[in-house]
């Protein structure tokens, strides 16, 4: 429930278009709505863990955002291709920020932009991140996010940390699927001639025949998705396009 406004009727018309009362995985999550200065800039999202009160990022994920004003995530791709004074930038501000809040155990989940004054900060959370983020990193770094959660609740100290200033060979991406129209999700074809592609990790389809599709206004409006590896990013995006290109996606006839 993000939108973009530019002016005070787009903000009374975002309003009026969300219900009072809000859901997320059914529960209730109140009803205030927070209004935020748009940042310019391409999005990240960095992941790491903290132990013995200090943070480490672990990986730097590239946002693949939908059309304004929804931002509606359709892809991530893990290691970010970043220039390295940037890469390094964005990791001291997160782990400073994770510092600045106190956070002193466990995960965290980070998303910020790059804008002309720098790296700035959208949300933090001390959680894993979702949308397979963890899978990417653990098949690009090895490194399982859930594993590290666990052992430092559990206060077992975690393994050395992977340096995050070193660009790994493997890369790892996902892509979300969605219907340009509305209606009922109908028959899929392709998906076995996916699975059989060098790199494929996973396809999923989250919906069945007859369900109705909400509107892309949020990731509920995703239909599905890939998530593919490669020993390099051209590689990974040429795999990505062909994977959505094998699979048909047809609404329910009326």
């Amino acid at each position: 429930m993000v939108c973009r406004v530019d002016s005070l009727e787009e903000l009374q018309q975002a309003v009026d278009h969300f219900p009072n009362t809000m859901l997320d995985m059914g529960k209730h999550v109140g009803s205030q709505f927070l209004l935020e200065e748009f940042l310019t800039g391409p999005e990240f999202s960095i992941e790491g863990y903290v132990d013995q009160a200090q943070p480490y990022v672990v990986a730097i994920t590239e946002k693949q955002l939908g059309a304004e004003p929804f931002f509606v995530e359709m892809g991530h791709v893990v290691e970010a291709a970043l220039p390295m004074s940037e890469r390094t930038a964005l990791i001291g501000y997160i782990e400073r920020v994770v510092l600045a809040i106190g956070l002193e155990i466990g995960v965290f989940h980070a998303e910020a932009r790059m804008t002309e004054r720098g790296p700035i900060l959208i949300e933090i959370a001390a959680r894993l991140g979702g949308d397979r983020i963890y899978r990417l990193v653990e098949l690009t770094t090895g490194l399982s996010l859930p594993a590290t959660m666990i052992r430092s609740y559990c206060g077992v100290k975690n393994p050395a940390r992977i340096d995050p200033l070193h660009i790994q060979h493997a890369v790892a991406g996902v892509r979300f699927m969605a219907f340009e129209t509305l209606g009922r999700f109908g028959a899929v074809e392709g998906l076995e001639q996916v699975r059989t592609m060098s790199g494929c990790e996973e396809v999923e389809i989250y919906f069945n025949a007859g369900d109705v599709i909400p509107p892309l206004i949020d990731f509920r409006g995703r239909v599905g998705h890939v998530l593919f590896t490669a020993d390099d990013r051209a590689t990974l995006d040429m795999r990505l396009i062909q994977a959505e290109s094998e699979i048909r996606l047809a609404p329910q006839a009326a």
